[in-house]
């Protein structure tokens, strides 16, 4: 079962859009959520995995929610605003259980601190020093995109299309 913890100021709208998860609504500031007890309540779901960042926010409450995620023995997938969050704190990777994370070519960018021109000119080098350096699984969404493996395996879209840069 999928389970979608959303900020609770935006429960009646996505409740009536969504019928094939169970909504747990957070408490939020500012429509980000800024629950207190959400990995104790991701915990309490025996969840299998979680999923952190899409439609997160980027305030001052993102990073303690990504911290929070990262903090739960699960695999995790951080996308969106949750990789803009973990920018602030690479730290926050190390860890025993997989993290996948999907960037885009700015988000990627913003987290590794390099320029976009600079990664699209030798990105598979720069995917593979910040996937083993972060232990990280990384997708990095581009019309050419590349997957890295936390031990540098590395595999690349063999028919690119920009289609898949979009959201």
């Amino acid at each position: 079962i999928a389970v979608a913890c959303i900020p609770d100021c935006i429960y009646d709208a996505f409740a009536s859009k969504i019928s094939g998860a169970v909504i747990e609504p957070l408490k939020s500031v500012g429509g980000c959520i800024c629950d207190e007890d959400l990995a104790e309540k991701i915990a309490h779901r025996r969840s299998s995995a979680v999923l952190c960042g899409s439609g997160l926010g980027f305030n001052d409450t993102a990073l303690r929610t990504v911290s929070e995620v990262l903090s739960l023995s699960l695999p995790a997938v951080i996308d969106g605003d949750g990789i803009s969050a973990l920018s602030l704190d690479l730290s926050l990777l190390k860890r025993d259980c997989p993290v996948v994370l999907t960037p885009h070519m700015g988000e990627f960018s913003r987290i590794c601190g390099i320029s976009i021109d600079k990664i699209k000119i030798n990105r598979e080098e720069i995917l593979y020093d910040f996937c083993v350096k972060n232990n990280c699984f990384t997708v990095l969404k581009d019309s050419y995109t590349v997957i890295c493996t936390p031990n540098g395996d590395m595999y690349i879209l063999s028919r690119p299309t920009s289609a898949l840069s979009k959201g």
